[in-house]
């Protein structure tokens, strides 16, 4: 079985050590071949506590240089989502799957709209990863994955994915609704993400910071409403304890927005709180919390 993992960032790397660990044939297919050489030559160095291990990975930049993959994840951002779904056309055949580990709305319609419908499977975890380099991952917290088919997609596409998965070490279950799993995350996402990058800290910090508390539970009631005014029914009963768990499971991860904040990079603000608020005035639901939130993530991307 050959698996390819297209996005070398935190996720990426994490999940194609993983599964290479597990005896997979994994490849991971990154856009910048200097980086894939690298990664390539150093294997990726995976840090949990006091333990740090190297595993070793092969990453190409070009995906004509790989065979029909049995299984494509894609883990990267929600704007690359287009362009790395082309970039990894080639590796597609009839019985291949496209597992998106993205954030945000949208990403299973890109990729049923460049590939073909049936083939998509939606994934959410709770895993905390930090990129410290290129290829080297502190792995900041566990926590549960789930999957749940697209639209068109046979269940039994998302149940061989939860046992390569678990052959992996995760913890995995499965949903029939992907709608839910991905706005269940975009809540999560919405209320975690876009407060670190604000202040700079740590998952953990949210809950130790009665401000910052403040401010993620109210962006959490806000997205949940929204989810409710557009049908949506969610994985569990109050946003906000789910939010401050998964702050607790992860407290020393540095959030992937935060990440971004720190490089220099795009942040996925637009397909996070962005999509809540578009979502909210389709319903005619004010959203002055997640707005907020846009502008302030948007003047840090501009500083």
């Amino acid at each position: 079985m050959r698996i390819v993992v297209v996005g070398p960032g935190a996720i990426g790397c994490l999940l194609s050590a993983l599964l290479a660990e597990s005896g997979e044939d994994v490849i991971l297919l990154d856009k910048r071949s200097a980086r894939a050489r690298l990664i390539s030559h150093n294997g990726i160095r995976l840090d949990e506590g006091a333990r740090s291990r190297r595993v070793s990975v092969r990453a190409v930049s070009d995906a004509a240089r790989i065979k029909r993959a049995d299984h494509v994840f894609l883990c990267v951002k929600s704007y690359d989502t287009a362009a790395a779904v082309r970039h990894a056309r080639l590796l597609v055949g009839p019985d291949t799957t496209l597992c998106s580990f993205q954030n945000g709305l949208g990403n299973a319609e890109i990729i049923t709209r460049a590939v073909r419908p049936g083939c998509a499977v939606c994934a959410s975890t709770a895993h905390g990863a930090t990129t410290i380099a290129p290829g080297h991952v502190v792995h900041a917290g566990a926590g549960v994955t789930m999957l749940a088919p697209c639209r068109g997609t046979a269940a039994s596409r998302a149940e061989e994915l939860a046992a390569l998965l678990r052959r992996a070490g995760l913890h995995v279950r499965l949903t029939g609704d992907a709608r839910s799993l991905i706005w269940s995350k975009l809540i999560i996402n919405a209320a975690i993400n876009p407060v670190t990058a604000i202040a700079g800290v740590a998952n953990g910090a949210v809950l130790q910071r009665p401000d910052l508390r403040s401010l993620s539970a109210r962006a959490a009631i806000e997205a949940e409403r929204v989810a409710r005014a557009r049908g949506v029914t969610l994985l569990f009963r109050d946003a906000v304890a789910e939010v401050e768990a998964v702050c607790r499971r992860t407290r020393d991860n540095l959030s992937s927005m935060l990440q971004d904040i720190l490089r220099g990079k795009r942040t996925e603000i637009d397909a996070i709180n962005g999509a809540i608020v578009a979502e909210a005035r389709q319903s005619g639901i004010p959203a002055p919390v997640n707005i907020r939130l846009v502008e302030s993530v948007k003047t840090k991307e501009r500083r």
